[in-house]
């Protein structure tokens, strides 16, 4: 079976970390911190409550369908890492996983001032349509800019701006990234809505600001947790690549071994 697209990125590097592999697949960083955010609203009534309310949300099935909606954003909170001018702030990391494709023309000073979060939040914006599959996701765009500004902006930022940077390398190198997003996005969606029966061409509950700040603060903390390497060792890719597989496993690690109280 062919490696998925989303897994030539990675999410974590390290040349001094103290094993083997020296970087850990974006895919399973942003599992990582969405399983943090599951395991915390699991097994923390007052959180769960608290989103209830911040999102005027009331009943069981309004609470399993709102956790599925946090639970896709907050696996999107680096959907701006998937982008090359990011990977190239590690190249070694970057050469082993993208080794089919000519990065010669690719001006490695691009990485110096790249911003992840902001290119997440306009990459969002300007990609929402063709991941919902729709004609035109106008619509959807104002119900998603409080949840993906929330869970990209990154220690308190709220991105509002929609240029992703232009025409920043060759196409085939951009489409490489594009298609990687929206590949992860489908998965997504697979993993996290789908079994609640949502799903992209329909909007995700009303996002106040109040309930916007909550959301922002909860990933933040849900990806300190979530990049520590004690819990999270830096991983190979799993043989069948399954991301189903590794986030329920990683949940029942995170609450097993009491990772939340310590």
């Amino acid at each position: 079976m062919a490696t998925a697209s989303y897994f030539r990125y990675w999410g974590k590097a390290d040349p001094n970390f103290p094993g083997e592999p020296k970087w850990h697949p974006l895919a399973y960083h942003s599992l990582d911190v969405a399983a943090v955010a599951a395991a915390w609203w699991d097994t923390s009534p007052p959180i769960s409550r608290t989103f209830l309310t911040a999102f005027e949300r009331s009943g069981d099935s309004a609470s399993n369908q709102l956790r599925a909606w946090v639970l896709f954003f907050v696996a999107l909170h680096d959907i701006g890492k998937f982008d090359v001018r990011f990977q190239l702030k590690a190249l070694e990391a970057l050469k082993l996983p993208w080794s089919e494709l000519n990065l010669d023309d690719v001006d490695e000073s691009l990485a110096r001032n790249f911003d992840h979060g902001s290119a997440g939040y306009a990459w969002a914006m300007r990609e929402l349509d063709s991941w919902a599959e729709g004609d035109d996701a106008a619509n959807l765009r104002d119900e998603w800019r409080p949840w993906i500004a929330a869970v990209t902006g990154h220690h308190g930022d709220l991105p509002s701006g929609t240029d992703s940077g232009g025409e920043y390398a060759e196409q085939h190198v951009m489409e490489h990234d594009r298609l990687a997003r929206h590949a992860l996005v489908s998965e997504l969606v697979g993993l996290f809505l789908a079994p609640e029966g949502l799903e992209l061409q329909r909007p995700p509950p009303p996002c106040s600001s109040s309930a916007q700040a909550w959301l922002a603060g909860f990933c933040a903390v849900c990806d300190w947790v979530g990049s520590n390497i004690d819990p999270f060792p830096y991983r190979h890719l799993e043989s069948d690549a399954a991301l189903a597989g590794y986030f329920d496993v990683t949940v029942r690690k995170i609450k097993s071994e009491g990772w939340l109280h310590r």
